[in-house]
């Protein structure tokens, strides 16, 4: 296995989020979703096929959203003492495509601003000042008409996320919950027209509660001798996905039982998540439908941990600890393509951009110049960077339509990152001169063959003897047939190796690699 580093030396939309400065998560700040379910969905529209078949979901297209991030600073006090960073942005885009490119849905980071939008009301954002919010930010130039605008809120101790109603492209969120898998996902859900999985559930216990719409926990659209199940109502109740289970709102059951209004009950120090394991995530409790008499609910902790559910959070060391349901990812899928307030189709780009940096510049020669930041691509992704040529053809990238290059996967020179990797490396995702990109999650060839320089003229094979960067090294040189060699790192013994090669044009290529075995 040979680890590789490098030295430094169709129709898609937009995401804007916007987010304000940070402090301490604490009890008052809870993990809460502050979106209202109500009765303005597009199902009214009969857009939605409630198909639950994972066969029909491989059937659309893939659609991409850019994100871009805002800092909401405030005008007269001292903002927080953590501000909005790249990092930051990046480690939230990717937590949302390594949910969302499962299933053919992908975001692509364009940047963020940390300067311009100042407001001491909404850097202390509250729930009763969402509906304004939105409105005020778009009056005010901080909202872009081609994008998903996400605001991230400092100051909104109700809530720590909530999304625009009525599939808007709009998100408010907390600056200690962005970067939280388990909250994004979620909002972004409601974006794609995805109600909480139970919604309409404190209306049950009685049977005028059936009129309101409460989900019945039974899954059996007929009964046994093939009549029509009267019970089944999975199509119309609840958040009309028929593939979640009938459940409470976890959070707040409790409070529920007990008569205490839910707004104000976690504030009052009553407990959360009373009938959720919190390490097993199984549902304790003996809550159930509006039936008479009321069926029990019948949840599997694969039902709790729906991105939609309001659960625990996850362990730290749990990816992708939560999920969305085939019927849920076909009624996303299904909510933008049949987009009826246009909100999606205004904020849309193509898919090319996923092969494009969002920072940094191609030399034009391949070679890293003073201060110039190479060709930098975002995480989340499953990248493959493979050899490609002719050498010299291309010095600005193909075009992401132009397969006219050769190329060669799964070779000792190519270089990948997993969707998994670590903030700290995000800037090693880069595009060398003599690759083209492959994205694994897009089932495509590779695209844009970036060949500035040809073949190296001669180089140095430099090994760190200790296995260590350290001065106790061996260096030997190789003309053109050596460095070039396809056999060169083949040919050499386990252990720490740095390679130069020389181009004409003067450019210097190095490659860090660790050999342990072939």
């Amino acid at each position: 296995m040979i680890t590789s580093m490098f030295m430094r030396g169709v129709k898609y939309a937009l995401v804007s989020v916007l987010a304000l400065s940070t402090f301490t998560v604490t009890a008052q700040f809870p993990n809460v979703c502050a979106y209202e379910d109500d009765d303005s969905s597009v199902s009214s529209f009969d857009v939605y096929s409630r198909s639950t078949d994972p066969n029909y979901l491989a059937q659309f297209d893939p659609v991409v959203f850019n994100i871009f991030f805002w800092e909401v600073l405030p005008e007269t006090e001292s903002p927080g003492p953590v501000p909005l960073t790249e990092a930051h942005c990046l480690e939230s885009v990717s937590q949302l495509n390594r949910v969302y490119n499962e299933f053919g849905i992908f975001f692509k980071y364009i940047g963020f601003d940390n300067t311009s939008f100042k407001s001491d009301t909404y850097y202390h954002l509250s729930k009763q000042d969402l509906e304004f919010f939105f409105l005020d930010a778009a009056s005010a130039g901080h909202k872009r008409n081609d994008s998903f605008n996400i605001y991230i809120a400092s100051g909104g101790s109700e809530f720590s996320g909530a999304a625009q109603l009525r599939k808007k492209v709009n998100i408010a969120t907390h600056y200690n919950f962005f970067k939280a898998q388990d909250t994004m996902a979620h909002e972004v859900g409601h974006c794609f027209d995805l109600h909480h999985t139970h919604k309409y559930w404190d209306q049950g216990g009685s049977p005028e509660g059936c009129e309101l719409g409460v989900e019945h926990v039974t899954r059996n659209e007929f009964l046994p001798n093939g009549n029509p199940n009267p019970d089944w109502n999975a199509d119309i109740a609840g958040d009309e996905v028929i593939d979640t289970a009938a459940m409470p709102d976890f959070r707040n059951e409790w409070c529920h039982y007990q008569d205490i209004d839910i707004e104000d009950c976690a504030s009052q120090g009553n407990p959360v998540y009373v009938f959720v394991d919190e390490n097993t995530f199984e549902y304790t409790g003996d809550g159930g439908d509006c039936l008479d008499p009321p069926r029990d609910y019948q949840l599997e902790s694969i039902d709790v941990k729906n991105y939609m559910a309001y659960v625990p959070n996850a362990p730290n060391n749990e990816l992708f600890f939560f999920n969305f349901t085939a019927g849920q990812k076909i009624r996303m899928h299904e909510a933008i393509g049949h987009d009826w307030l246009g909100d999606f189709a205004d904020a849309s780009t193509t898919i090319e951009t996923l092969y494009e940096p969002y920072k940094g510049v191609y030399s034009g020669n391949g070679s890293i110049v003073g201060p110039q930041v190479l060709p930098t691509f975002q995480p989340g992704f499953d990248y493959e960077f493979v050899s490609c040529g002719p050498y010299g053809a291309y010095p600005p990238p193909l075009d992401y339509d132009d397969l006219s290059f050769w190329y060669v996967t799964g070779g000792l020179y190519n270089y990948t990152f997993n969707k998994n990797i670590l903030p700290q490396d995000y800037d090693l995702i880069v595009h060398k001169n003599n690759f083209a990109i492959s994205i694994a999650q897009l089932n495509n060839p590779p695209r844009n063959c970036y060949s500035a320089t040809g073949a190296a003229s001669s180089g140095l094979v430099v090994k760190f003897e200790d296995e260590v960067f350290n001065n106790n090294i061996t260096v030997t040189p190789k003309d053109s047939t050596g460095i070039n060699s396809p056999a060169l790192i083949h040919d050499l013994p386990q252990g720490l190796y740095k390679i130069e090669k020389n181009h004409t044009d003067g450019a210097v290529e190095e490659t860090v690699i660790y050999k342990q075995n072939d």
